[in-house]
């Protein structure tokens, strides 16, 4: 951090962390990423078949939050016993479960760029080093990552996607639409949702000690 002080009308400020543009992709980070807990609480609903007022305390009282109210979802979804299979359609089931998958993915990015501690950028520059120093390597050596304004916008926009998608799977879930339905909203997101991310720069991969 720098902090620089004018002696002569007593102002002064500080500089801390990447650039501008890249502290504003953070923040859509952190909107984007919170979009994931209201459709998670509603199959978390939905599967456990209890009240809402009291699936609310249950949530609260239990930590269920972010992760850990994904796993709740994916347990429930995927039950299964001798005699009897998941209540959701095998396909819905699948789209479900990769959802999840991406969403776990992200989060591990996401974990890292909300978690870690921020080196300024260069000037003028639209990149910067973040580092975990709580963490090591498998050498021993302190895990640093650079990461660049492109990074940070596709970790937004592929969240933002990845949580529109679970908002349609709940919405189909819960509303128990007819498979060809299913089928037809599915593939007219996938399109849309192909054509984005065909623009956009690739993902940093995220680290094997990244923060949960």
């Amino acid at each position: 951090m720098e902090v620089k002080v004018d002696s002569d009308n007593g102002k002064w400020g500080y500089r801390a962390g990447p650039s501008d543009s890249m502290k504003k992709e953070i923040g859509q980070i952190a909107v984007n990423h919170a979009l994931f807990e209201p459709p998670l609480m509603r199959l978390f609903q939905h599967y456990t078949e209890i009240p809402e007022a009291k699936s609310f305390i249950l949530a609260k009282s239990l930590g269920l939050r972010g992760n850990a109210l994904l796993r709740a979802v994916k347990d429930f979804a995927n039950h299964k016993t001798k005699t009897t299979q998941p209540v959701t359609d095998a396909p819905v089931l699948e789209r479900l479960n990769g959802c999840l998958k991406d969403y776990e993915e992200l989060s591990k990015i996401r974990n890292e760029v909300a978690h870690w501690q921020w080196y300024p950028s260069p000037d003028g520059a639209e990149y910067a080093n973040a580092a975990c120093d709580i963490r090591k390597d498998s050498e021993g050596k302190q895990i640093i990552k650079k990461f660049t304004l492109e990074n940070l916008q596709s970790l937004a926009l592929n969240l933002i996607f990845t949580s529109s998608n679970l908002e349609l799977i709940a919405d189909l879930i819960i509303g128990r639409a007819p498979q060809h339905t299913v089928i037809a909203k599915f593939k007219q997101f996938d399109e849309i949702a192909e054509k984005v991310r065909a623009a956009l720069p690739s993902l940093p991969e995220p680290s094997v000690d990244a923060l949960s």
